[in-house]
C-alpha cells in the first residue's frame, strides 16, 4: 500500500514531537544539574566563610561530581584545603583541574599558592632548622669504586682505562690531573650539551687525591645505589629522604640538622638541584623532568 501524503505528515509530526520531548528532557536535566552545582558552590562558599573547611571540602567535591569542568569548584576546594594548612592537597586539586580545563584562572591560582608558600618558607627559616632527619640520609661520596677525598687519580685511571671512551689529561693550566669521557661531543642528538662529560674525576697535581667528580653516564653507580636516569621517587628512596615529591617539586628550601649537615632544594633553569653537604663534602643531584640527569660532588 503506498504511503499517502497525510501519513507522511503524521510521521513528520511524531518525529518533531519526539525531538522536542528529547530536547526538553535535556534542557530540564541541564537546568537541574546547573541548579544542583550552584547549590553546592554556594554551600561551599558559606562553609569557607565560616571556616568550616571539612564541610566546604565536602560541598565542593559534590560540585565536581556534577561538573568536573567547574573552575569555581576547583578554586573553592583548593581554598578549603589551604584553610586546613594542606598546601600539598590544594596544589594536587588545582593541577588536576588545570589538566582537565586548561584554565588560566586555575594556573594563576597554582602560581599564587607556590609564591606564597615559598615566601612563607623564606620568611620562617626556623621551619627548616634543626632538621635532624638530615643526619639519617644514606649518602656516600662515591662513583663506582672511587671515593671523593680518598681515592687517587691513579686509581681512577686504573678503573676506567679499559673503557673505549677513556681520556686522561692535565687541565686548568696543568694544575689538575683528570680522567674523563666526552661521549656527547660527536652526538648532537643525545639530549646533552656536546661539552658535557660522561664522567670526570679531577685531582690537584700536588696531592693526587680526587677533589671533584661529575657523572652523566648511566653505567656508573654513585653513592652505592644511584644511577643516572633513576626517577625522583627512586632517588629519594635510595637516600632515605622523608620529603615528598611535591615538596621537592614545589619549594626552594634548606634543611639543616643540629650537627650542621644540610639538604637544600633549588629550582634553576628547568632543573631541581638537590644538594647534600656534611660540612666537608657535598653532592648535588640534578633532576630534570622527574629523573636524575647528572651528579656532581666535591670538597667544600
Amino acid at each position: 500500500m503506498p504511503i499517502t501524503n497525510s501519513k507522511i505528515k503524521i510521521i513528520i509530526i511524531v518525529i518533531a514531537i519526539l525531538i522536542l520531548l528529547i530536547c526538553g528532557i535535556f534542557a530540564f536535566l541541564s537546568k537541574s544539574n546547573s541548579n544542583d552545582i550552584d547549590k553546592y558552590l554556594d554551600l561551599g562558599g558559606k562553609y569557607l566563610e565560616e571556616q568550616d573547611y571539612d564541610n566546604a571540602i565536602a560541598a565542593y567535591t559534590e560540585a565536581l561530581k556534577i561538573d568536573d569542568m567547574s573552575i569555581n569548584a576547583y578554586i573553592g576546594l583548593a581554598d578549603a584545603y589551604i584553610g586546613k594548612d594542606d598546601v600539598e592537597s590544594a596544589l594536587a586539586i588545582l593541577n588536576n583541574g588545570y589538566d582537565l580545563t586548561g584554565s588560566n584562572v586555575i594556573l594563576d591560582k597554582i602560581n599564587q599558592i607556590k609564591r606564597l608558600n615559598n615566601d612563607s618558607n623564606e620568611s620562617n627559616p626556623s621551619s627548616s632548622e634543626d632538621a635532624d632527619w638530615v643526619d639519617s640520609l644514606i649518602i656516600s661520596f662515591t662513583a663506582d669504586s672511587i671515593s671523593l677525598g680518598q681515592s687517587t687519580i691513579d686509581e681512577a685511571q686504573a678503573a676506567y682505562s679499559s673503557r673505549s671512551d677513556y681520556k686522561s689529561n692535565l687541565m686548568n693550566e696543568d694544575t689538575y690531573d683528570t680522567v674523563y669521557s666526552m661521549p656527547y661531543f660527536d652526538n648532537p642528538n643525545s639530549g646533552h650539551d656536546e661539552m658535557e662529560f660522561g664522567y670526570l674525576f679531577s685531582a690537584p697535581v700536588d696531592t693526587n687525591i680526587i677533589s671533584f667528580i661529575a657523572v652523566n653516564d648511566s653505567s656508573i653507580t654513585c653513592s652505592d645505589s644511584i644511577k643516572i636516569g633513576d626517577d625522583i621517587n627512586s632517588l629519594l628512596a635510595n637516600i632515605s629522604c622523608p620529603l615528598s615529591v611535591d615538596e621537592i617539586n614545589d619549594t626552594n628550601n634548606t634543611y639543616t640538622s643540629s650537627t650542621g649537615k644540610s639538604l637544600s632544594i633549588q629550582h634553576e633553569n628547568g632543573s631541581i638541584l638537590l644538594k647534600y653537604s656534611d660540612g666537608e663534602k657535598y653532592i648535588t643531584f640534578d633532576i630534570r623532568n622527574g629523573s636524575l640527569y647528572g651528579i656532581a660532588m666535591g670538597l667544600e
